[in-house]
């Protein structure tokens, strides 16, 4: 098994990549940093409308978060409940 170290090199890496992906992005759409250094990208505080960041995409356009789904699955399970009683 593997220590912690090594997966904290890992990890670090990979927030690395993504927050580099991130500033390039605001870099090619905005032409501008949205902030100043890499680690507020790494923490996730970018927020973009494009069609690679956003979570429907050209794929799975009608796709909805699983917030949503899980809501319409309760209140379809409640309005159930309520007829069978009724």
């Amino acid at each position: 098994m593997r220590d912690s170290s090594w997966e904290m090199q890992k990890k670090r890496k990979l927030d690395y990549t993504k927050a580099v992906r991130k500033r390039n992005l605001s870099r090619e759409i905005y032409h501008m940093d949205w902030y100043k250094d890499l680690h507020t990208y790494s923490k996730n505080k970018i927020h973009c409308s494009c069609g690679m960041c956003r979570f429907r995409n050209a794929w799975e356009p009608d796709r909805k978060p699983m917030a949503d789904v899980r809501r319409i699955e309760s209140m379809e399970y409640q309005l159930a409940e309520y007829y069978k009683g009724a």
